[in-house]
This record gives structure tokens, sequence and C-alpha cells, in this order.
């Protein structure tokens, strides 16, 4: 199965603001999620589902885009 790479652009960096101003609203702030919060602002900028192994990492965003849990 192949997968096309999905750039980290000015829509993602805008989902990406979007995001951690709602985590920190929650308190969950923390550089050890960078490359989580990264990877779901790059979804919800592409309007794309978030599947992870970790769905409690991304409480909170549910408003935001679809997190399916594996």
């Amino acid at each position: 199965m192949a997968w096309d790479p999905l750039p980290f652009d000015g829509s993602a960096a805008r989902a990406y603001g979007c995001i951690c101003s709602t985590q920190a609203a929650r308190g969950r702030v923390g550089r050890r999620r960078f490359a989580d919060l990264l990877i779901a602002a790059t979804a919800l900028a592409h309007d794309l589902p978030l599947y992870t192994r970790n769905p409690g990492d991304l409480t909170g965003l549910e408003r935001l885009l679809a997190v399916r849990p594996l």
C-alpha cells in the first residue's frame, strides 16, 4: 500500500494554531505532544479523520476533527 505525503502548509499551520489554543484552554500544553499535534493539524487542514492508537492524547479535539481509535 502506498501513501502520498501531505504537506504541512499554511492551512496546516493555521490549523495547528487552532489546535494549540484549544488544548491550552483545556490546560493540556506540552512540547512532548508537538509531533502529535502537527499530525492532527495536517489531518484537520486536509479534512481527513485522524486514526490513532492513542486517542486520549487528542481529547478535546473532537469538535475540530474526527479522531478514530485503532
